[in-house]
């Protein structure tokens, strides 16, 4: 029996090398010798943040053909598959009219426009036939340092803003075949689901409760439970706190406030009371750091919280919240040591202004004068911005 397990174990193996090897057939010893030295910079960078992969991806862009690069999209190591993708969409972006490079006459301008719909749809056919290309590569996200993505997800990332092509052909199927898409670190596929709205309630469920049952965290467990909050279906109300609580305490929880400030349900509102309750208890013992629980123990993070704390209260504008707001500037319920003079009540009232209702109406006229002084006081003249030109700078 163990000789027979062994065998397919074998021959699946087998069948993995040669399916890899049929849709993968190019190596380095396939591609021009200048090249081939700079793929071989690359793979050596490792997809890290290095000048040598920086200057290996300039090369692909400027100087390699695109017939060249669609084939190296089909090389047998995956940074070169993603490194030619890179190449191809900046060559497509390139192709299009810049303010750079303004046609001369309209003819040009046909040809020109003609290029970009044919480059762009070859950049269509690609992404949609290697959706499945599930290896694991990291590359450089500029000042997010590195990080590891499957090879596909990265297709998405690089792809986005210059095809929409999966707005239109993300259907159930391609949805459903790869939703490990919804597991790496870089967060397009989820990103691409909520651009579908409506359309993609059902998977976005799907995939929450499946992570939730196999308590798969990483990270993007929490973007897929925001996705979710965003329907706004009391259906999965009891899911979502299950899920928050298992990721940590909400009451001082920030991730918890952002759901509540974009969906204020009233079954959060018993735990941003919760919220409050905990705040004050710390606030007036001046005790900071049981708030933590050894977590986070730093004055700006603190700050953070408790603005995030606000923002959720203010968006159920209702009487109960009201009073909270009163009480906290009556008697002064708020980490004082973190906000000079009149801060806190300008925060407050940009606050109460983003929450605009009928019930704050007395509250944000008490505060505007103070809010406005400060505004005047503390504001600095904007200064002229001067951005540089750079290539691919949108990316990072």
């Amino acid at each position: 029996m163990l000789r027979l397990l062994l065998s397919i174990a074998l021959m699946s193996s087998l069948l993995n090398v040669a399916n890899c090897q049929t849709k993968y057939p190019y190596s380095f010893k396939d591609f021009k010798p200048e090249a081939k030295t700079y793929l071989e910079k690359l793979v050596q960078s490792g997809g890290t943040c290095s000048d040598a992969g920086n200057i290996a991806l300039n090369y692909l862009t400027d100087s390699v053909a695109i017939g060249d690069l669609k084939r190296m999209t089909l090389a047998e190591h995956p940074l070169l598959r993603a490194a030619a993708f890179f190449a191809l969409c900046f060559k497509y972006n390139d192709a299009d009219s810049t303010l750079e490079h303004l046609p001369a006459t309209r003819a040009q301008y046909r040809r020109n426009d003609s290029t970009a719909r044919r480059n762009s749809s070859l950049i269509d056919s690609i992404l949609l036939n290697h959706l499945d290309d599930s290896a694991i590569i990291s590359f450089c996200r500029g000042d997010w340092g590195t990080t590891y993505s499957y090879v596909s997800d990265y297709y998405l990332f690089i792809s986005r803003g210059r095809t929409k092509i999966l707005q239109t052909h993300l259907d159930d199927k391609i949805i459903t075949n790869y939703t490990y898409l919804a597991n790496s670190d870089n967060n397009s596929f989820i990103h691409l689901l909520k651009m579908r709205g409506e359309a993609s309630y059902t998977i976005v469920k799907h995939l929450a409760h499946s992570w939730a049952n196999n308590a798969l965290v990483n990270g993007n467990e929490f973007r897929l439970i925001a996705a979710l909050s965003e329907y706004k279906k009391q259906e999965d109300i009891s899911f979502i706190l299950f899920c928050l609580m298992r990721m940590g305490n909400i009451a001082v929880d920030s991730r918890f406030f952002y759901i509540v400030e974009n969906n204020p349900d009233t079954a959060y509102f018993k735990y941003i009371e919760r919220s409050y309750r905990r705040f004050k208890r710390t606030i007036i013992k001046k005790n900071y750091s049981q708030y933590y629980e050894g977590v986070y123990h730093d004055e700006e993070t603190y700050r953070d919280k408790y603005l995030s704390f606000l923002g959720a209260l203010a968006a159920y504008k209702n009487q109960r919240s009201l009073k909270i707001f009163n009480e906290i500037l009556h008697k002064k319920i708020y980490p004082k040591d973190f906000f000079k003079d009149d801060e806190l009540k300008w925060e407050l009232y940009n606050i109460l202004i983003k929450h605009k209702d009928h019930v704050y109406a007395g509250l944000v006229n008490t505060l505007k004068k103070t809010a406005l002084a400060y505004d005047k006081k503390y504001s600095k003249p904007a200064e002229q911005v001067i951005i540089p030109l750079c290539t691919g700078c949108e990316y990072w």
